[in-house]
């Protein structure tokens, strides 16, 4: 019997889930990373090449070290988990004169999460390998920040609409992921119980 080929297909949001003007760089600093050049290794100087590389106009903001922006006002944040303990030292920059990571406390439930790697096809017709958390770590952290006192008001609606996107995606097209508390207990039992149980 002929073996049959694996299916593949996509998923398209609404523009009004995933327009923004910035991105965050989520950086695990207890990990050594490598970064791929080709060319001149002295062409090369972290994530402000990479940026530069992308569009020339990025430069680090003003006063906010971990911050770049590009002459349209898009952003890039480059973030790390606080090391534990707070005075513990920990790499926070690539090389010198690159991005410096600001610590945010709470990383670790996204640190912490399973990884999903993929290759993706990007608008200019070429491969990308892209690493993230597990979708439902995703969904659930922006579920939690929806209602965070610490989160801009006009980001909260929609980071409830992402949660919201994302948790419907794996429910009805992602059965390798099935929606089980049991399955996120990186996060605080709390937040976790606050996840939609899956109906599969």
């Amino acid at each position: 019997m002929r073996k049959s080929k694996p299916l593949y297909s996509g998923v398209v949001f609404a523009e009004e889930f995933v327009a923004t003007t910035d991105v965050d760089l989520l950086w695990d600093s207890r990990a050594k990373i490598r970064l791929a050049s080709t060319g001149d290794d002295t062409d090369f100087a972290g994530i402000m090449a990479l940026l530069k590389r992308a569009d020339r106009s990025f430069e680090i903001v003003e006063n906010t070290p971990f911050r770049a922006a590009n002459e349209d006002g898009f952003m890039v944040d480059l973030i790390r988990q606080t090391p534990n303990p707070p005075w513990k030292v920990e790499p926070n920059r690539f090389f010198e004169n690159d991005l410096i990571a600001t610590d945010i406390w709470n990383m670790k439930w996204l640190l912490s999460a399973p990884r999903v790697e993929q290759t993706v096809i990007c608008e200019n017709g070429r491969p990308a390998r892209m690493v993230v958390p597990d979708p439902r770590a995703f969904a659930l952290f922006k579920l939690w920040l929806s209602s965070s006192n610490e989160r801009e008001p006009i980001k909260k609606r929609r980071d409830l609409h992402q949660a919201a996107a994302v948790f419907a995606l794996v429910e009805q097209y992602l059965p390798q992921f099935p929606l089980s508390r049991a399955a996120l207990k990186m996060f605080p039992a709390e937040i976790a119980q606050s996840m939609p149980v899956g109906t599969r």
